[in-house]
C-alpha cells in the first residue's frame, strides 16, 4: 500500500448562515429554524442557492418547493441560483421577514 505524503487537505466553504437573530436573543432551536442557508449548488459555475427548511428561494425572494435534482429544469436552476454576492445581498434582505407559523424573525427583537 502506498502512502500519500505532504498533501494538505483542501478546505472548501460550501455553506453560510444568514440571520438577524443571535443565540443570545432567542432559543437555540429558533436560531437555526429562522436562519437562511447560502449553499453552493454548482462548483463549476460558482453558483449558490438560498435555502431554509426544505425550500429554495427564487431571484424574486419567494420561497418554494425544491424539486429533486433530476426534475430541475434549466429555467428553475437559472431562476433559483445566484452568484455568491447576489445570494448574500438577497439573504440579508429576506432575513428579517423569514416566517414560521406566522411569526417573523424580526418579532424576536421586539419581544
Amino acid at each position: 500500500m502506498s502512502t500519500i505524503r505532504n498533501i494538505e487537505p483542501k478546505v472548501t466553504p460550501v455553506k453560510y448562515q444568514v440571520s438577524i437573530l443571535t443565540k443570545e436573543n432567542c432559543l437555540i432551536s429558533d436560531y437555526y429554524h429562522y436562519a437562511l442557508n447560502i449553499e453552493r449548488v454548482d462548483e463549476s459555475k460558482d453558483l449558490w442557492a438560498i435555502r431554509s427548511l426544505g425550500v429554495r428561494y427564487s431571484r424574486s425572494g419567494k420561497p418554494g418547493y425544491e424539486p429533486i435534482p433530476s426534475s430541475r429544469t434549466e429555467y428553475y436552476k437559472k431562476s433559483h441560483s445566484f452568484t455568491f454576492e447576489e445570494a448574500v445581498a438577497l439573504a440579508k434582505k429576506l432575513a428579517p421577514n423569514v416566517e414560521i407559523n406566522g411569526r417573523k424573525a424580526k418579532s424576536f427583537l421586539n419581544s
